[in-house]
């Protein structure tokens, strides 16, 4: 077969089953289990976090290894962004634009983007996820704000709400809607979830929060701490 009637044999296929043959089947979706049985319950998972800003306090070790991934993955002035427009004074507009904004992006501390982006990293790895609020100060420019995996989580209400699991409402295909944060002892907002990046290293399908980095080895690691102590 010459290499036209390969071409013409491949349009043949082609048009035949993507072009004309429509089917309403291709709409099916495997609805997640909304029992969460293959995820960490919020009691387990917030215990590993505490045990991991123990070691984070009082292990030398493991602060040593949290320097060099804030050293090695974000940099000592963090990732800048530089605009890739082959329109010169649009590019300098732009990086003059956004070298005004950086120093002032939070709205609740005075550090700088590439110092937000150092402590997302840092407790990324410490508590497995942080949460980035896209917000805007009181002048109308846009803000970020650095949520605490300790601050998300479900209200005592909505405990036995099947759509909400570890302050996370979900649809039924398991996609993020919203974030409960803590805003009080007993207080929670939700936050819609385009409003919010969640910074995670997921492990497995389906996982909907973060988990320290160091959970394999927790308990190798406390023993260590253990003996060292003795």
């Amino acid at each position: 077969m010459n290499l036209w009637a390969r071409i013409t044999k491949a349009w043949e296929v082609l048009n035949g089953y993507h072009l004309q043959d429509w089917s309403p089947d291709r709409q099916f979706y495997v609805n997640r289990s909304q029992d969460a049985k293959r995820d960490i319950p919020y009691a387990v998972r917030r215990k590993m976090l505490d045990w991991a800003r123990e070691m984070e306090r009082k292990d030398p070790i493991f602060n040593r290894y949290l320097d060099l991934c804030e050293q090695y993955v974000i940099g000592p002035t963090g990732i800048r962004l530089l605009s890739a427009s082959t329109n010169r004074d649009w590019a300098k507009a732009a990086d003059a634009e956004w070298e005004d904004w950086q120093p002032w992006c939070d709205i609740s501390s005075r550090q700088s983007f590439g110092q937000r982006q150092s402590l997302v990293e840092r407790d990324t790895e410490v508590a497995g996820e942080a949460f980035i609020y896209l917000t805007y100060g009181s002048t109308g420019r846009p803000r970020i704000q650095l949520i605490a995996s300790e601050e998300v989580e479900t209200p005592p209400k909505l405990a036995n709400e099947k759509a909400v699991f570890d302050g996370v409402r979900q649809d039924e295909l398991g996609r993020a809607l919203g974030y409960f944060v803590k805003t009080g002892d007993k207080n929670f907002t939700e936050i819609a979830a385009e409003q919010i990046v969640h910074s995670m290293e997921p492990s497995r399908i389906g996982q909907v929060r973060g988990l320290t980095v160091c959970y394999p080895v927790l308990d190798a690691m406390l023993d260590l701490k253990e003996s060292i102590e003795n």
